[in-house]
């Protein structure tokens, strides 16, 4: 058989039924051609060439089905044919009338065994970028599902676990041997009053209880429950309590070594330190201490049996007793709290009712059973709503506890579902149930939830709900790991067939449409992000890992095709959105295998940039561009590892960049392009160019060149001075000292514009990106101190470079704002240990006429109020009228914007709860005779806000009238 009898055949085949008797003898036919040598594959697919490029979609499908079924009945397909044909059928996957066919041939290919590996990866990525399985027919979803089964069963040696265990501690956690010299270390920094020293102990301290023996803390358990309930009681920092709290249930359960608690044990002893401070502090249970002893009596009851049981024995009985004294109904609440909180940590202890390990053993909390219960059933009847939630808190505990609670009392958990408050409360209560009942999540509750949210703009402008509860129940949901990747799926579907929908909408959407879709596709985004955020945390086992690694894989494809559809409509353009995907897109970039990276990384570029030779570099990206996806490429791009295998290389595309950067006026790829070159710089200082570092200060300094060409280059500019300073590289501070010479330029206009913007730079070099861009996140590499060595090379050129502008008001306000914002970034213990330097300078930004300076210094004044109480009654002659003054709407021609005066007001209400008596109260006359003066516009002042400030801190010192207890 030749050429022409395939050509004869294949014409008569399309006259056929596909199903026919003819047909299936054609297929025959072309198949035994096949297997003896007759023809090959190259001839068959020459021979369908009209029908598998013809304009109907039933001839290609048809020609398409014929070439698949030769491929299923053959059995003389080679690796370079099957190679071929695979290529074939992976770039046709975007014909969707086709598809059926298309999977087929796939399908029949991979049974061959003739596929490589690595075009196994090509098939996966194809479907999740070219499909929506989802809404094809069952037949189609099967084919997909036949490809994976056997791609990933058959095999199995394709999926490769890359776990990076963490081993910070390792060293002083290594062995118990080390504990005599690594306890007393801890304990000193854990008594530190830094908040970072701090914490780093307290988690060295948690690592190294899981090797050192009980024995090794008894003699520190005194010294520890002083330290640890200071960061508690005393907290200033909730990482810090969550860390300390983390620390005593470790504590208790290294020291409850034996069954049950005697007298003499070390254990005991630890546990009357904690039980004599926390009931002491729970007979006043209104108080914040009441409160914190709360969490930790909870703390401590989860860490064993033998704790848990001595706690509750001492403790629920007795808030029992006295729960009917109290008279303050919040005390109440933070009293009930505590028992709901204790009923909680015997569950996690004594199992759930999805638990049947623990049945034998005896809950403490079943002797109060029936008293707590009825406590809980006459608190849902309160007028008070906060108690009637800690109440349906503490029923849903009842209900998921085994051994607690069963039959009728289930049916009072639905009272008062008319409050709104406590509807979202049932809905958290459902969801907690659910977290240990995922098969009655799965079948009932997902889709009830996902029912709710809408996926076509109709339903989201006839909407009257709120979609946050639901939003944030499926996001708690999702930690459990077999619902995962399911939730967070379905969550980014919805946001895809919304957008889809938005896109085929004939008519624009209103304004007040938009503001609340942009707000519910950033509410989803951030969803997503923290689920994958919180799984990825506490990965266990291998087939989580594969979880988190198939949801990174088809999200990062996702995210990037949207967000390059051109349209108008398309809220994937919306530029809050595209920072949102961003931050995503750094997240996941962390879950993706190498070769998946490297893939992705080329399809970004492919998205975003044109490969052929004779044209731009920059597809989406030209000069006139709108878009500003451009963030997007950068986020794909930049959280990549130092050793990421580019589409081209770094040098070169640096030096591209560059170009373009000088070209474009859109902000955004401005700060992409900025973005980009500032993160290969800073993992490899080798793609920076000397040269080209001198073109950029060339083309700042230049008075003559345009205005948008010296802006873009100070923004790339500020951005690789942030690259090299964060990871202490000197020649970011070559960069820096270029700036500060900015700070004095003013030939002309458009040089004071550049030296106001670099007086901002100093900000942006500090200051860590919301969305993670030269981050940790994103596999920067960032120096611990680098901060502190920041401040102390800029602080003597800014502020001699203050005191030698006093004749230049342009550069006195630069000086004055760029030491601003420095102060603003600085550790607070730096700022307390400079203060006595600074706070002249800090004056006179507040004196200047600048009101965005003056927003600034006041901020930075508030915190140290807060921070350095006696510095601050020193200067408090100063700092009062100086307030007060910033507080008068006659001086909004000075800078005296709206926000300056809410927060001068809100710091002078503040001096009467953080100064001494003595000390500020001289000055009550003072204020509130100039707060009461309508001349000065403080009560009447235009603003609603203002006002509202005004009024609420002259209260405060109307009742200032003795020092606080």
């Amino acid at each position: 058989m030749n050429e022409e009898n395939v050509t004869s055949l294949v014409k008569k085949f399309f006259n056929l039924t596909t199903e026919s008797t003819d047909s299936i003898e054609i297929i025959d036919q072309i198949t035994i051609a096949i297997n003896n040598g007759t023809i090959n594959f190259l001839r068959l697919v020459n021979s369908l060439e009209p029908s598998l490029t013809s304009q109907d979609p039933f001839v290609r499908s048809k020609g398409l089905g014929l070439l698949s079924s030769v491929i299923e009945k053959t059995d003389a397909l080679s690796k370079a044919e099957g190679k071929v044909l695979l290529s074939y059928f992976l770039e046709k996957l975007y014909d969707q009338p086709s598809v059926a066919e298309i999977l087929k041939g796939i399908r029949e290919i991979l049974k061959h065994t003739v596929v490589e590996q690595n075009q196994m990866l090509d098939i996966l990525k194809s479907i999740f970028a070219e499909l929506s399985v989802q809404s094809f027919q069952q037949s189609v979803r099967l084919l997909v599902y036949e490809i994976f089964e056997i791609i990933l069963v058959e095999n199995a040696n394709f999926i490769k676990m890359n776990m990076n265990d963490d081993f910070i501690f390792e060293c002083v956690s290594a062995s118990p041997l080390f504990s005599p010299y690594a306890l007393p270390l801890l304990l000193e920094k854990i008594s530190s009053t830094s908040i970072g020293a701090k914490m780093d102990a307290i988690d060295a301290f948690i690592a190294c209880l899981k090797v050192y023996d009980a024995s090794d803390l008894i003699p520190h358990i005194e010294e520890l429950w002083v330290h640890l309930k200071d960061s508690i009681f005393n907290s200033t920092n909730d990482d810090c309590e969550q860390l300390a709290l983390a620390a005593l249930k470790s504590i208790s359960a290294a020291l409850s070594t034996v069954p049950v608690i005697k007298q003499e044990d070390s254990s005991k002893k630890f546990l009357n330190l904690i039980l004599t401070e926390c009931l002491k502090n729970l007979t006043l249970p209104e108080s914040i201490l009441a409160k914190q002893s709360g969490k930790v009596l909870a703390s401590v009851a989860r860490a064993s049996e033998p704790t848990c049981n001595y706690v509750c024995a001492e403790v629920v009985p007795k808030l029992l007793t006295d729960f009917s004294d109290i008279r303050v109904v919040t005390g109440k609440k933070n009293s009930l709290q505590v028992l709901v909180d204790l009923v909680e940590s015997a569950r996690l202890i004594y199992g759930s009712v999805n638990n049947d390990e623990q049945e034998d053993t005896f809950n403490p909390i079943l002797p109060y059973k029936d008293r707590l219960f009825e406590l809980f059933g006459k608190s849902l009847s309160d007028n008070y709503i906060p108690l009637n939630i800690v109440a349906i808190m503490g029923l849903s505990e009842f209900l998921l506890t085994s051994q607690l609670l069963g039959g009728p009392e289930m049916q009072q958990e639905g009272d008062n579902e008319e409050l709104e408050d406590v509807e979202s409360t049932a809905l958290e209560a459902l969801v907690k149930f659910g977290i240990h009942r995922p098969e009655i999540l799965l079948e009932i509750t997902i889709p009830d939830l996902f029912e709710i949210l809408p996926e076509k703009l109709t339903d989201f402008e006839n909407a009257i709900l709120t979609f946050d509860n639901i939003i944030n129940a499926l996001e708690k949901i999702s930690e459990i790991s077999v619902l995962f990747e399911i939730i967070v799926s379905k969550l980014m579907e919805k946001l895809i067939r919304l957008n889809e929908s938005k896109i085929n909408e004939a008519s624009a959407s209103t304004e007040e449409t938009e503001r609340k879709l942009e707000n519910y596709y950033l509410r989803i985004l951030d969803s997503i992000y923290k689920s994958v955020q919180k799984f990825s945390y506490n990965i266990s086992n291998e087939a989580e890992v594969n979880a988190i690694k198939s949801v990174s894989n088809s999200l990062f494809l996702r995210l990037i095709n949207l967000s390059g559809i051109q349209n108008d409509k398309n809220t994937f353009d919306n530029i809050k959105v595209i920072r949102k995907t961003a931050k995503l897109l750094i997240e996941l970039n962390a879950h993706l295998e190498r070769n998946v990276r490297d893939e992705i990384v080329n399809t970004s570029f492919d998205h975003f940039t044109n490969q052929d030779s004779n044209s731009s570099f920059f597809v989406h990206f030209n000069v006139n561009t709108t878009s500003d996806t451009s963030l997007v490429l950068a986020a794909a791009v930049a959280a990549c590892p130092p050793d990421q295998n580019l589409p081209m290389d770094a040098k070169s595309l640096v030096q591209k960049l560059f170009q373009l950067n000088l070209r474009t006026k859109n902000t955004t790829l401005n700060l992409s392009i900025a973005i980009l070159i500032s993160n290969f710089v800073n993992k490899n200082i080798n793609c920076l160019d000397l040269l080209l570092l001198k073109d950029l200060e060339n083309i700042i300094f230049c008075s003559s060149q345009e205005f948008f060409k010296r802006k873009n280059c100070l923004t790339v500019y500020t951005w690789v001075a942030k690259g090299l300073v964060i990871s202490s590289n000197n020649l970011g501070y070559e960069i820096v000292d270029n700036l500060i010479r900015l700070l004095n330029i003013s030939s002309n206009d458009d040089d004071i514009k550049i030296s106001v913007l670099a007086s901002h730079s100093f900000s942006s070099i500090l200051v860590d990106d919301e969305t993670g861009f030269l981050t940790k996140k994103s596999r920067a590499f960032v120096k611990s101190v680098y901060r502190q060595k920041f401040f102390k090379f800029v602080k003597g050129p800014l502020l001699n470079g203050f005191k030698d502008s006093k004749g230049s008001e342009v550069s006195m306000c630069n000086f004055l704002t760029s030491i601003s914002n420095v102060i603003q970034k600085i550790p607070r213990s730096l700022l307390l240990k400079e203060l006595p330097s600074l706070f002249p300078v800090l004056l006179s930004c507040l004196n200047y006429p600048d009101g965005e300076l003056k927003l600034s210094t006041l901020r930075i004044l508030k915190q140290i109020s807060t921070s350095s109480k006696e510095f601050f009654e020193d200067h408090i002659g100063t700092i009062v009228p100086l307030l007060l003054d910033l507080s008068s709407f006659k001086n909004i021609s000075i800078g005296n914007t709206m926000l300056v005066r809410v927060l001068s007001l809100d710091i002078l209400g503040d001096l009467t709860n953080s100064i001494s008596f003595p000390v500020v109260f001289p000055y009550k006359p003072l204020v509130l005779k100039t707060l009461k003066d309508t001349k000065g516009s403080y009560i009447d002042d235009p603003k609603k806000l203002v006002r509202k400030s005004a009024v609420n801190t002259r209260n405060k010192w109307f009742l200032f009238t003795g020092p606080k207890d």
